[in-house]
Order: C-alpha cells, then structure tokens, then sequence
C-alpha cells in the first residue's frame, strides 16, 4: 500500500557554513524571490557534491532523509514536507524533497507553515501551532484509508510535542530516529483516550473561537457551561487572556478529533443521484453509504488496487457482495463519485474510467 509520510524539516542538509559563505545574499529581513532562487541554486550545487561524498551512505545527507530511508520509502510514496515560515526552512525543505523525488522516485509536496518562527512566542502559538495542526490534519483526511505515517525526525522541535500528540489522538504511527543510537523508534498508533464528549458544548462557539476571542459571558451564555468549573471541565482545550477566550492549539486538535467521532458526511455525485433514481437498488446502497461514514469501516473495506491512470478514486467493496462504490475523501467529506454492480465494474475499470474531475457535486456549490 502507498505510504503518505508527513515530515517536518529542520535544516540538517544544509551546513552552517553553507549560510555563512552566502550571508551576503541575504540581511534576513528582506529576501527577494530572486534572491531566494539564487541561494536553492548554490544549495542544489551543494547537494550534487555531497551526494558525490557519501557515495550510498544517505543516511549522512539528513534527519528527514535518514529516517525516510529507515521506514523504506518507494517509489510512488507520497512524501509532504511542513517547514517553518523562513528562508532557511524553505530552502532546506526544497532541497530534501528534491533528493527523494530524484532517490526514491516519490512523489514530493513541501509547504511553509505560517506562524512557524521563532521571534514572535505568541504568534507562534496562536497561528503557527494551528496552522501547523490543521496541514498535517487535512493531508491525513486527504489520503484516508492510506499509510499516513508521521517523521519527526527533522524539523523545528517546538512542534514535535504537537506533533506526537496529533499521532496519539488520531492513531497515526510516528517515527523518530534518536541521533546518538541511529535506530528507528516507533510509537504505535494506538489513539489515547480522551473524554471528547467534554468538547460537544463548544459547538454553538466554535465558529468564534477557532480563530478569534469573544468574552467569557459569552462564552458561558453560549456553551451553558458552569461558571465555578468550567475550565476544569474543559480541561486545556481553552485559553483565557484578560477575560477572553480563544480554543487552544490542543483544544483544535481535540475538537478535530471529536468531529471525526462523528463520522464521515457523505455527498453524492449528480451521476450516482441519477443511477438511484434509474433502476439501481436503491435501499442497498444507501445503506451502504452509511456504513462508509465510519472511518475504521471504511478503511477496512476499501479496495485499493483498482487504482491506475484511468482510476484515481478508492473503491468500497462492501464484503462478497455484487455492489462497487467509488469514491474519494476530501475534508470530512467521503465524496461518491459512482456506484457499478460487479459486471459493470470490471467493464469500467478495463475499457472506461473513474475520475475525480469528471464528476460534480452541486451541494457544494
């Protein structure tokens, strides 16, 4: 199965002396874009020498990359690297997706998290740790029913506690690589347990506290909650500043982890709506469909070697059964693109195709 590793990048792969020879480019407040490509241009010569230097020995060239090599990375992987918001962070992380594109044939994204410097503590525990939590969160809900694995090898270490907290709440095995031992630790993915239920009295709130203040009155007006215990109740998900409440970088992730208790939503496309009204079994497939909203479920069910240049949608087979249901998972949605009995399937998937681009979803409009 494809692995989809989620890694955060430090600087390692490139040396300080790489950034004292070339600190003449740069004052560190005002970086060009022709600046910025200059330096990734010197760092790729770098790399190239390097490699040259130790030869098969990868395991030198990085964190990221040492770990990456250890959890066996294919071809056709996907690998996300997440970098802080700054010049340093943004080279290094260029640099290291384009020695895995180039080593392991994978495919490589890398994206600089807003907030993820280290000037401002406050802005960085305000926007930097909740944009950092919502990119690793919407990537696992990208790829779900895949490998998602977490390396924390690399990377800026005041995420790491977040970082493994995202992995102990959802259930995402997490790798690290200790650096006087060189060996691969993994932490099971088996998902702490919290008292989520705690969290249903922020959902008439949510929408004003998940990126903004309102007053504790209002806070406790809203959510009913008991003025004497409420943040004991509440335990951490909340912060209060000069009486005005905000969720927390915790308190995000734990209320993410409660809307997927939840379930699935589950959205048809306007060719599935049409075969159900054309002669398809239409009670057998709707209780399908809800069987899907379940994320162990629907992980467990799905069938994922149909996949090719002309599918590039999962399909859910329910058990030994006729019925084949193709679909993707965006946000908290599972989408469904199209719905086939056995024969047709096998039709569709050797003569036809099964793309997400051609099918639409009118709700969301």
């Amino acid at each position: 199965m494809t692995k989809v590793v989620i890694s955060t990048v430090g600087t390692s792969i490139l040396s300080k002396e790489f950034w004292n020879e070339n600190r003449e480019l740069f004052n560190g407040e005002n970086i060009t874009e022709k600046v910025e490509k200059q330096l990734l241009e010197k760092a790729k010569t770098m790399l190239a020498a390097r490699r040259r230097e130790i030869g098969r020995d990868i395991a030198k060239l990085s964190a990221e990359v040492n770990c990456l090599d250890k959890i066996k990375i294919e071809k056709g992987d996907q690998l996300h690297f997440l970098t802080t918001e700054t010049l340093e962070g943004n080279i290094c992380g260029k640099l290291v997706a384009i020695f895995c594109q180039d080593y392991f044939q994978a495919e490589c994204t890398v994206k600089s998290i807003q907030g993820l410097q280290v000037k401002d503590a406050k802005y960085f525990t305000k926007v930097g740790l909740n944009n950092f939590v919502d990119e690793v969160l919407n990537i696992y809900y990208r790829y779900g029913g895949y490998n998602v694995l977490l390396n924390i090898t690399g990377g800026f270490k005041a995420v790491v506690p977040y970082t493994t907290l995202i992995g102990l709440v959802f259930g995402i095995p997490i790798y690290y690589i200790f650096e006087r031992s060189n060996q691969l630790i993994r932490l099971p993915s088996a998902p702490v347990q919290f008292d989520l239920e705690m969290l249903k009295s922020l959902d008439s709130v949510i929408a004003d506290i998940e990126d903004d203040y309102i007053s504790v009155w209002d806070f406790l007006k809203a959510t009913g909650l008991n003025k004497d215990d409420w943040l004991y109740q509440l335990n951490g998900a909340v912060i209060v500043e000069d009486e005005m409440v905000t969720l927390s970088p915790l308190g995000r992730l734990l209320y993410k982890r409660y809307l997927a208790t939840k379930g699935y939503k589950i959205l048809l496309s306007s060719q599935v709506k049409k075969k159900l009204n054309s002669g398809y079994d239409k009670k057998t497939f709707e209780s399908l469909f809800k069987k899907m909203r379940d994320p162990v479920h629907l992980h467990d069910k799905a069938h994922y070697e149909v996949k090719g240049s002309n599918v590039d949608c999962d399909c859910y087979k329910a058990g030994n059964t006729s019925e084949r249901i193709f679909y993707y998972i965006e946000d908290e949605y599972v989408k469904i693109c199209d719905i086939f009995m056995h024969d047709e399937y096998i039709r569709e998937i050797n003569k036809g195709a099964v793309l997400k681009e051609d099918y639409d979803f009118p709700e969301l409009h």
